[in-house]
């Protein structure tokens, strides 16, 4: 994330305060996402100004401010998630490269903890390049709102390639 996005998305002020968590809410099915996986421990939804198509973030069910706040299974649970989201998205999407990312206060923008997990895209003729435009992070204040049609297809494809155990 560039600074310039930092300081547009932190004039949200409602983003970042714990009282009031867009997450929390997320979860709790007062603001609606497109989710792509779920147990009582996790969620993983796309991101809704995604990086590049498919941008998704995986976040404990519990609201925890800061990575090294989190107990054992809060953490075991988050990072099954995270495999399994990053193992869908290598079937679902031919992507063998992916950005998994978190920030504690430090460009934090959301204050709940998070982890984005970003498809790599390797050349034109991905699966993912007829929704990919160049991402806009090196263009200071730009990403796109995640667009609802593409949303509704890209959450198809990442749920249809969702397996495994969930925790």
């Amino acid at each position: 994330m560039t600074s310039p996005f930092l300081d547009r998305v932190n004039q949200h002020d409602k983003w970042y305060k714990a009282d009031d968590c867009v997450f929390c809410d997320i979860i709790a099915g007062n603001t609606g996402a497109y989710v792509v996986a779920e147990t009582d421990m996790y969620m993983a939804f796309l991101d809704i100004l995604p990086i590049r198509a498919g941008h998704t973030l995986v976040i404990p069910k519990a609201h925890v401010s800061h990575i090294s706040d989190m107990s054992e299974e809060q953490s075991a649970a988050l990072m099954h998630g995270i495999v399994r989201v990053t193992r869908a998205m290598k079937k679902a999407f031919d992507a063998t490269g992916l950005q998994v990312a978190a920030n504690q206060e430090y460009a934090q923008v959301v204050n709940h903890v998070h982890f984005h997990i970003v498809p790599a895209i390797s050349d034109s003729t991905s699966i993912l390049s007829k929704w990919n435009k160049p991402p806009k992070v090196s263009i200071p204040g730009r990403r796109d709102e995640l667009d609802e049609q593409e949303a509704v297809e890209l959450q198809a494809r990442l749920q249809r390639h969702m397996h495994g155990p969930k925790l």
